[in-house]
């Protein structure tokens, strides 16, 4: 816990370093990425019964993700709306 407490501090610097307009922002960013990369992280590797479904079914390959792509795109989302609600 403790560790996930240093990450948030460290990753809200960075962030408030790039987007010094975020402000206190930054944490809220910071902590939200972190459990977006948790739950994307296992969302992003598919099990071998999600495999076979999509080997069965392609339309369902839509429901694939790309972990980094996704990532990249939720955060800068978190970042637009964080920056729009202040």
């Amino acid at each position: 816990m403790r560790s996930a407490v240093a990450g948030i501090a460290t990753t809200s610097d960075l962030i408030r370093r790039y987007v010094p307009e975020l402000g206190d922002g930054a944490r809220t960013v910071s902590m939200m990425a972190l459990i977006l990369a948790g739950t994307l992280s296992s969302y992003c590797r598919p099990s071998a019964s999600v495999l076979a479904a999509y080997e069965a079914d392609p339309a369902v390959v839509e429901l694939r993700l790309d972990l980094r792509a996704t990532l990249e795109s939720a955060i800068a989302t978190l970042i637009a709306g964080t920056l729009a609600r202040s």
